[in-house]
């Protein structure tokens, strides 16, 4: 569903809600909307949306997009010797984007790769009196668990500078709604001027891997020697080997196999969006997600992530899925009064 005005775009073939439905369904980008622009339908009220790509930025997997993110793109891999990057209040850089609210934690990570051969810089107007604070304020805590995560990265430079005709009045600093359209101003007089030259920037061609991925795994493939920290999937000693995981990941990061005896639960890293469905539904709680440190090897291959033996049942040989001695299935369990103990003190854990 394109929209015709406004520059965040909202892509149901991406969405996590149309790859497999789940109960409950995801609504990251109805919650995190400051302005409460996305109805539970994904439609964009034109009004009240401030293009600050928070949205785009909170969704697991590109469902929604800036319209300009493939000439963000081409200016990253662009022939300079410095990267120059501003919002529309800020005092003009080389490449405008909506907001820095629009950098999720893979674009921050191919910054900082970026900042290892180039000078990389960030030009923000003063966040404390947009009416995009909440996004700035949301990428901005993004950077910070990198920075933790990531001790002695390369330097990404963030500098504070207002364009030249910045209102000085703090009546009118402080007016929201001034602030809001004066935004939204600036951001359609910068699409128009890039309307001329770049006509196919209001499409999005819709992908299995988001684009702020790819170019993850593209800056670690020309830094081979390089890793960066990454949110991957763990599995603890708990797990009962159900796969249960599997059947509800919608991008089809995680996969299972038999071999000699054994269940083999593997994970590929690059499909992985973190959206935290196969957390959710382990009964177990058996998984979740740690930073471990990525080569562009080990982001775009297989992992094995957990191997357990495969459980029968003692009585009739059906598989059972948890690790109660003597292994019992439901149905010979419900058999007998010593069963049903049994299975009642399962389903307690």
């Amino acid at each position: 569903m394109a929209l015709k005005r406004c520059q965040m775009l909202y892509q149901q073939g991406n969405c996590l809600n149309t790859k497999k439905t789940f109960t409950p369904p995801c609504r990251i980008c109805v919650a995190v909307c400051p302005h409460g622009a996305i109805s539970e339908g994904y439609e964009l009220s034109e009004k009240q949306c401030t293009e600050c790509g928070l949205c785009a930025a909170a969704c697991p997997s590109n469902g929604f997009v800036d319209r300009l993110a493939a000439q963000l793109e081409a200016y990253l891999w662009s022939e300079r010797k410095e990267y120059m990057i501003h919002c529309p209040q800020a005092a003009s850089g080389e490449m405008e984007i909506p907001c820095i609210g629009i950098l999720d934690r893979d674009s921050w990570s191919t910054l900082i790769m970026k900042a290892a051969s180039k000078t990389v810089t960030l030009i923000t107007g003063d966040c404390g009196v947009c009416p995009d604070q909440a996004a700035c304020a949301a990428s901005v805590r993004i950077f910070k668990e990198l920075h933790r995560d990531w001790p002695g990265h390369p330097e990404v430079k963030v500098l504070v500078q207002q364009t030249a005709g910045e209102a000085t009045d703090p009546a009118a600093r402080n007016d929201k709604e001034t602030e809001k359209k004066r935004g939204k101003d600036l951001r359609r007089q910068s699409r128009k001027l890039l309307g001329r030259w770049l006509p196919e920037a209001g499409t999005e061609a819709m992908t299995p891997i988001p684009r702020s991925r790819r170019w993850l795994l593209r800056v670690l493939e020309e830094q081979p020697q390089q890793k960066a920290p990454f949110q991957a999937l763990t599995v603890s000693g708990q797990c009962t080997n159900c796969s249960v995981c599997v059947s509800v990941c919608p991008q089809g990061a995680l996969d299972d196999r038999e071999e000699d005896g054994r269940r083999l639960l593997i994970l590929e890293p690059l499909k992985c969006v973190q959206c935290g469905r196969c957390i959710n539904v382990c009964r177990a709680k058996a998984l979740r997600l740690e930073t471990k440190n990525l080569s562009a090897r080990l982001l775009s291959g297989k992992i094995l992530i957990h191997e357990g033996n495969i459980r029968t049942c003692t009585q009739c040989g059906r598989r059972v899925y948890d690790d109660r001695e003597p292994p019992l299935c439901v149905i010979c369990a419900s058999a007998s009064p010593e069963g049903r103990d049994h299975l009642f003190s399962s389903s307690k854990r």
